[in-house]
């Protein structure tokens, strides 16, 4: 009886050193898999990062070749402006100094009448 009592106290003892050890297994799985995890979501956030950065990158890029074309066509419409003024001062300098010229021969052929007219008043 006290060799089965021995026997049964061996086998509790075995079994409670059998469950510690299960025990300490699983909380050791547990923790590798709880930082497999962390581990994982630290990439996942870093991911997350990254993408954020890359996004707002981008946009800052567009923004600046929105702006660099806004300034490109600014200046293009500018120069197109002057190019416009430069081409109808031109016209009108040329169309006053064609006008002048025509007063001219008009008061040249004016003169020349008046001239042929005193000189055969003269005759």
């Amino acid at each position: 009886m006290i060799a089965l009592q021995k026997y049964y106290k061996q086998t509790e003892a075995d079994k409670g050193a059998y469950q510690k050890l299960v025990d300490e297994f699983v909380e050791a799985e547990a923790e590798r898999q709880y930082k497999m995890r962390e581990a994982q979501w630290q990439r996942e956030e870093q991911a997350r990062i990254n993408l954020l950065k890359d996004v707002y990158q981008s946009r800052e890029k567009d923004v600046l070749l929105k702006q660099d074309q806004r300034k490109e066509a600014d200046w293009f419409k500018n120069y197109e402006k002057e190019q416009i003024e430069t081409s109808i001062a031109q016209q009108n300098a040329e169309f006053e100094a064609r006008a002048a010229k025509e007063a001219a021969v008009r008061k040249n052929h004016q003169m020349d009448i008046l001239k042929q007219m005193n000189e055969k008043d003269r005759i």
